[in-house]
């Protein structure tokens, strides 16, 4: 095959990206991995005859992201059609998005030749951060504190900013502030919709979400007066009837422990999910976000037949081990997953 030259090659995967895309919209999964089979052809022959040692590299990783790229695909396409709340094609555009998004981030990074330059202009656009978050501690520069107050004279914030007498919350803390208990009720539901029936759960974990930043001893209080609401005890912790309506019929039933545990007794929606729904969710709560390779046991409970029709979602390195890691398109389920619940929640909520 005859090399392609620059002007060409961005021609010919542009045409057969648009391509794939096109038939992804027709659920035409097997032409859309032809496409992306044929670009990866196209950067193999170039990688090969490519003699700049930089972009023979960056051919190297676009060559290696592709072929991750088709491999995602082709288990989605080879997946059973059930396992899919929101559709294959729904998938298949996420996993193509994120290949292009990497594209982008590569082309962004090939425009700046001296990468110590960039870092020294980028220094010299952010403030150096002078103060923290009052109640997280979090950094927070003068640029966060104009972009997030831009209706405030950018003179008068910097007198305040400057001032050792004033403290600011960051947007996060200060949000929670003023919604406690609508945001942190939310978020709570969110994350204990994901949690098993009779199973401990430390409140330290819970506090460690980003729904909250608030403390350990903190979390414990609002806990106990959520479980009075349940069991209709009066209590100071909210006078919004449509609040309390939200924690009675959302809120799974828990009780608290004397070690500071949390065990749910009643489930609102956690038994909706499927066997390997629930594993994936075991998975994706037990790995720290943004963090691959890291094997977690599935329990028994979890491994039932139906937890065999998820091909493709999980692996496992050694054969014999019971541990399994989440493949890319089974971090997508797990996402899917949440979206799921976070959209039920703000449905009732509207």
């Amino acid at each position: 095959m005859k090399r392609l030259n620059k002007s060409n090659l961005i021609e010919t995967n542009e045409k057969f990206k648009q391509m794939a895309y096109y038939y992804t919209s027709h659920k035409n999964y097997n032409e859309v991995i032809y496409c992306y089979e044929k670009i990866a052809k196209i950067l193999k022959i170039e990688k090969k005859t490519e003699e700049n040692n930089i972009f023979k590299r960056v051919l190297y990783h676009r060559l290696k992201k592709i072929k991750k790229l088709i491999k995602n695909l082709k288990i989605i396409a080879n997946s059973p059609s059930e396992i899919f709340s929101l559709g294959k094609d729904f998938f298949f555009k996420d996993f193509q998005d994120n290949y292009y998004l990497y594209l982008l981030e590569w082309a962004h990074a090939e425009e700046n030749d001296n990468d110590e330059l960039f870092q020294i202009r980028e220094s010299d656009i952010s403030a150096v951060p002078e103060k923290s978050c009052f109640k997280c501690q979090s950094e927070i520069s003068l640029n966060h504190l104009q972009q997030a107050n831009q209706s405030i004279d950018v003179e008068y914030l910097k007198k305040l900013y400057k001032s050792p007498l004033i403290e600011f919350y960051c947007c996060m803390c200060f949000e929670i502030e003023l919604q406690v208990p609508n945001i942190l009720v939310k978020n709570l539901i969110y994350y204990l919709s994901f949690l098993e029936k009779d199973i401990e759960y430390p409140i330290k974990k819970l506090c460690n979400f980003e729904l909250s930043l608030i403390k350990e001893e903190e979390m414990i209080v609002y806990l106990k007066k959520i479980i009075k609401i349940k069991n209709n005890v009066p209590n100071n912790f909210t006078n919004d009837s449509t609040l309390k309506l939200f924690i009675a019929d959302w809120m799974p039933e828990f009780i608290i422990t004397d070690d500071q545990s949390i065990i749910i007794q009643k489930t609102i929606i956690y038994n909706n999910f499927e066997d390997y729904e629930k594993a994936i969710i075991f998975i994706g709560q037990n790995v720290p976000y943004n963090v691959r390779d890291v094997e977690t046991p599935i329990p028994k409970r979890l491994r039932s037949s139906n937890f065999l029709k998820a091909k493709g979602v999980f692996y496992k390195k050694k054969r014999c081990r019971k541990k399994y890691y989440l493949t890319d398109f089974g971090c997508s389920i797990f996402y899917s997953l949440a979206y799921r619940v976070e959209e039920k929640i703000n449905n009732f909520l509207e």
